[in-house]
């Protein structure tokens, strides 16, 4: 299917209306065909206002050649002059400009789009729509560079971790980009995680390939692919064999529902986790008590639901110093008491 052809597909009814309204053709009355069709479904009010906003941006890029070629397009489409505002080639010729605009600035900001960058503090997550209607999910402490070339779709994650739910195009791959690292996928579902040194690409469904370069930088002669598949994951280390294991996919699911998921991990390593969404980190004051094992679900914006339940579990005490909290292990009991 054509470029045109997608984008006619897409704008529809609205361009129609819109284009209506453009050739001065009265369909603002509170009887008009515009009205019922706006009622009928708040979409077609967002569609609506997607036209307005491109007849506006063509306005700002009228240079362009692009803009230029397709409105000439146009203009040679509907040739004949309009006589009075109900003329149909008037409005005819005012849904094949809307169309040619709609055309140059889907391309313009779909295809080619300048480098843009997103990022959360500590505690915050952000869901980000690409141009392409793919989603981007910001876990906390990220940043992720967004840049849409003609025949690559490209996001440099900087650090921290994203999930993304890719929109299939197979004449576009989708790349996530981080240190010697790239995920490579089409129409997929995927996290990538880039934290420590390591990088974990864990796939939630269809197929990604993911390319590690051995030199210093992506681009390097020493490659290595793997294919990792809906469940799986895999994980890449500095001068070391990349490991396929089973996804995590829980604590995946758990984190965009703003949760912490253990599985039987040591205290020392679920700290390391859930401080990643705490200003004020919790600390250990005890090495006795780093290798307790813990498991459970967590809320992140709620640290001291993860605080009471170490106290009730296995008696530890909570000492807070100014904004500073540390665990130690319970108090024995004093001999004969």
């Amino acid at each position: 299917m054509s470029l045109t052809s997608r984008v006619r597909r897409k704008v529809g009814k609205a361009s129609v209306w819109f284009a209506r309204r453009q050739s001065g053709e009265p369909v603002s009355h509170p009887d008009s065909g515009l009205t019922r069709w706006l009622a009928r479904d708040p979409r077609n009010t967002a569609e609506f206002r997607r036209r307005e906003r491109a007849w506006e941006l063509a306005g700002q890029l009228e240079e362009d050649p692009e803009i230029q070629a397709l409105l000439a397009d146009a203009d040679r489409g509907s040739a004949a002059p309009p006589s009075r505002p109900g003329n149909r080639a008037a409005w005819g010729g005012a849904v094949a400009a809307v169309l040619a605009i709609a055309v140059a600035t889907w391309h313009l900001t779909t295809r080619e789009v300048g480098d843009h960058v997103y990022d959360t503090g500590i505690g915050e997550f952000r869901l980000v729509v690409l141009p392409d209607q793919s989603r981007m999910m910001l876990n906390t402490g990220t940043r992720a560079r967004v840049a849409y070339r003609g025949s690559v779709r490209v996001i440099s994650l900087e650090h921290g971790e994203a999930t993304f739910n890719v929109v299939h195009d197979i004449s576009r791959p989708f790349e996530v980009h981080t240190g010697n690292v790239i995920a490579r996928a089409l129409g997929t579902e995927f996290d990538v995680q880039s934290s420590s040194g390591a990088v974990t690409v864990s796939v939630l469904s269809g197929t990604v390939q993911v390319i590690r370069s051995f030199g210093e930088e992506i681009g390097s002669a020493d490659l290595h692919s793997d294919v990792v598949r809906g469940g799986e994951a895999v994980m890449y280390r500095a001068h070391e064999p990349s490991d396929i294991r089973p996804a995590d996919v829980g604590r995946i699911k758990a984190w965009r529902a703003r949760r912490v998921q253990f599985d039987n991990v040591t205290l020392e390593k679920a700290l390391v986790e859930y401080n990643r969404y705490l200003r004020t980190p919790i600390k250990i004051g005890d090495p006795a008590i780093a290798d307790l094992h813990i498991s459970g679900v967590f809320r992140v914006d709620d640290p001291e639901g993860l605080l009471r339940t170490l106290q009730e579990a296995f008696g530890m005490r909570i000492d807070r110093q100014g904004n500073a909290i540390t665990l130690l292990p319970q108090v024995p009991s004093s001999p004969g008491g």
